[in-house]
This record gives structure tokens, C-alpha cells and sequence, in this order.
């Protein structure tokens, strides 16, 4: 057996104290993440144990929505008049027609509006010329009065005494 002086004994004792605490550093290190990743996997087995039923609604949901998306297609495609679509395309047709007879609406009844206009002109003229002439005629009775001849009085007989 070799003996080692005191320092070198000392040295060896650090040393192998240091070189213990670094492999537990690591080692933790590499376990520690063994350990979170066993940590997660446990978290998730929950969740795995019910994926088989949300892939069940999944796929109920997805065949729902496809049916759906069927038939708005159905609507928003020309298939000879029973789509929406189709449907647009006529009342849209109608409204073009009526926008044409309303605008020949329009025209026809500002052009009355214009002959009933004159007409109204025509009778506010006749009224004032109406006016004027009552005026004219009250005037023109008046001078015939004036120039007719006073009624002659009958000279009355006296009357007789009996």
C-alpha cells in the first residue's frame, strides 16, 4: 500500500467529489428530460384513449358538412331554373323590363305634367281675361246707364171734385 501525503489525499478527495457532482449534473440533466417526456406521454394518454371517439365525430361532421356543401352548390350553380341562382337570373331579367317600362312611365308623365301645366295656364289666362272682361262689361253697362234718358214722369191729371 503506497502512502500519500496529506495534500495529495486532500486533492484526491476534491477531485473525486467533483467529478461525483458532475456526473449527477449531467446524469439529471439526461434524466430530467426522460422524465419530462414520461411526464407528457402520461399527459397525453387521456387524450389518446379518446381519440377513436373524436375521430368518430369528426368524420360524422365532416359527411354532414359535405352534404351541406352539396346542396349550396346545387344552389349557386345554373341547372335549368331550380337553382338560386337561376332564380336570380330571372329576377334580374324582370327587373331590367320593368326598369324600361318605368322609365317610359316616367317620360309619359312628365309629358302630362307638362299638358296638364298648360292646360292650368290656359284656364288662369281665361280667368283673368274673364275678371277683365266683367270689368269691362260692368264698365260699359254703367256708361249705358249714364247715357239713357231719364223715365219720363206722366203728368197726372187732377182730379175732379165732385
Amino acid at each position: 500500500m503506497i502512502i500519500l501525503p496529506e495534500w495529495a489525499q486532500w486533492l484526491i478527495a476534491v477531485g473525486s467529489i467533483a467529478g461525483a457532482l458532475t456526473a449527477i449534473f449531467f446524469g439529471a440533466r439526461k434524466g430530467w428530460r426522460a422524465l419530462s417526456v414520461i411526464v407528457k406521454v402520461g399527459d397525453a394518454l387521456p387524450a389518446l384513449i379518446q381519440l377513436p371517439a373524436f375521430i368518430e365525430r369528426t368524420d360524422a361532421t365532416l359527411a354532414q358538412q359535405n352534404q351541406q356543401i352539396e346542396e349550396i352548390h346545387h344552389e349557386v350553380k345554373y341547372n335549368n331554373g331550380s337553382s338560386v341562382k337561376d332564380a336570380i337570373g330571372r329576377v334580374e331579367k324582370v327587373q331590367t323590363t320593368n326598369s324600361k317600362k318605368i322609365g317610359t312611365i316616367q317620360r309619359a308623365n312628365t309629358r302630362i305634367e307638362k299638358g296638364v301645366k298648360g292646360l292650368y295656364d290656359r284656364v288662369d289666362a281665361n280667368e283673368q281675361a274673364a275678371t277683365v272682361d266683367r270689368a269691362n262689361i260692368a264698365a260699359t253697362q254703367k256708361e249705358l246707364e249714364d247715357t239713357r234718358p231719364a223715365p219720363r214722369r206722366r203728368a197726372t191729371k187732377p182730379k175732379e171734385q165732385s
